[in-house]
């Protein structure tokens, strides 16, 4: 289950509670809530995923992650999709040093999550070399 939240303006500089959320709490192992901030321009700021239960309790779907690698100026994007909650998504790469724009990152939606990075390494190149891993996979 998801909550999505709506969406809300808040003023440069300022502070105000601008969610209040009512949770079904009967499911707490299987409930997360989201929160995705983006600027004026509607640009994705940062995704911040709360759990209702501690981690170690909560009931994590196998994900299928899929990444869509791609050339762009200057380097390369990362187009990252999962059929289920995937959170600590981290992507690693075999003998290719990548610094990206998000290393360690949830997927709560359908929406693709893009991530980047500057390289002269071309997309094929690095998908070759390319490990995914989420919290799922951690003891496993």
């Amino acid at each position: 289950k998801s909550v999505n939240i709506s969406k809300v303006k808040v003023a440069k500089l300022t502070a105000n509670d601008v969610v209040k959320v009512n949770v079904d709490m009967s499911d707490v192992n299987n409930t997360y809530i989201y929160a995705d901030l983006y600027d004026k321009d509607g640009n994705f700021i940062v995704r911040n995923t709360q759990l209702l239960c501690p981690a170690k309790h909560f009931a994590f779907k196998k994900p299928e992650i899929k990444v869509d690698v791609c050339n762009i100026d200057g380097g390369v994007e990362f187009r990252v999709t999962s059929n289920v909650f995937a959170k600590g998504v981290f992507l690693e790469f075999d003998g290719i040093d990548l610094t990206l724009s998000d290393n360690f990152f949830d997927i709560t939606n359908n929406e693709p999550y893009v991530v980047t990075a500057k390289t002269e390494r071309s997309a094929e190149e690095i998908k070759k070399s390319l490990k995914i891993m989420s919290v799922y996979d951690i003891g496993r």
